[in-house]
């Protein structure tokens, strides 16, 4: 069919998947990509696209429709679902804002394959608790037919205290770690002042030899934790002969412990 009367200046123009032409102005002040029915020989008013320009120099428009990933599945589900500042970190730790409280979750690791479900749409099932924690789970099932758990953790407020020997335990954890990768600077951030004083030239003369010593005693084990004082222990077989050393954490005013003696 040919058409008359076509739309003057022009600068941009695509076929659509459905037939129809898109096209843009040169200097377009309504800032529209338009559309052209060429059957009937006529612009859609109905059919123009908003944009932020208004001098489009080319249109390319893609032949099928886009595909979310299933991390974008997600975030649009929990959006439309009122949560906000979602966060879904790269290993499936997730957390999201509602109505002031921040709720915690995360991905299970497996993915179970299945049959596409023929939807674009993210299907979320409530299942039972599926790792005892004591909340109901999610079965997310994503239009690939892809099925992974969602764990529910709760809100912040409903996470229970963290045991004070288990802090304990990841702070003596992490300045061996830091120690053995040689940064003493790091290593003494973990002490009290006094400390700091006088453990940091035997952290320095000890350096060269640090991974062998630190892997030569026994994990840290607990005395007594009373108040802001606590007294752990650890062994160390010394020429043949299992020696006792106790190390003794105190917690500061900032609430955070730290290592005064050992």
């Amino acid at each position: 069919m040919m058409c008359e009367h076509l739309p003057k200046k022009v600068e941009a123009l695509e076929t659509r998947p459905d037939g129809l032409f898109a096209y843009g102005f040169h200097n377009d002040e309504q800032l529209r990509t338009h559309t052209y029915d060429t059957t009937n020989c006529e612009t859609l008013e109905h059919k123009r696209i908003n944009t932020p320009f208004k001098d489009v120099e080319g249109i390319a428009w893609p032949g099928s429709k886009c595909v979310l990933s299933n991390t974008e599945l997600l975030r649009d589900y929990l959006e439309s679902e009122g949560y906000q500042n979602i966060v879904i970190g790269d290993d499936g730790h997730i957390s999201a804002e509602l109505d002031g409280e921040t709720h915690l979750a995360q991905l299970d690791s497996e993915v179970i394959q299945g049959t596409p479900s023929g939807s674009d749409q993210l299907i979320v099932t409530d299942i039972a608790d599926a790792n005892n924690d004591g909340f109901n789970d999610f079965r997310l099932t994503y239009p690939s037919g892809e099925q992974q758990t969602m764990f529910y953790f709760g809100s912040e407020s409903q996470q229970p205290p963290v045991r004070e020997d288990v802090v304990i335990w990841n702070l003596w954890d992490e300045m061996n770690a830091t120690l053995v990768a040689g940064d003493v600077q790091t290593a003494i951030s973990y002490l009290t002042v006094s400390a700091q004083r006088k453990y940091q030239p035997v952290f320095e003369a000890l350096l060269p030899h640090m991974s062998e010593i630190v892997g030569s005693y026994s994990p840290l084990g607990k005395v007594f934790i009373i108040e802001d004082m606590a007294e752990f222990v650890v062994y160390r077989e010394i020429k043949g002969e299992l020696k006792m050393f106790f190390v003794y954490y105190l917690k500061g005013e900032d609430g955070v412990w730290r290592l005064s003696a050992m």
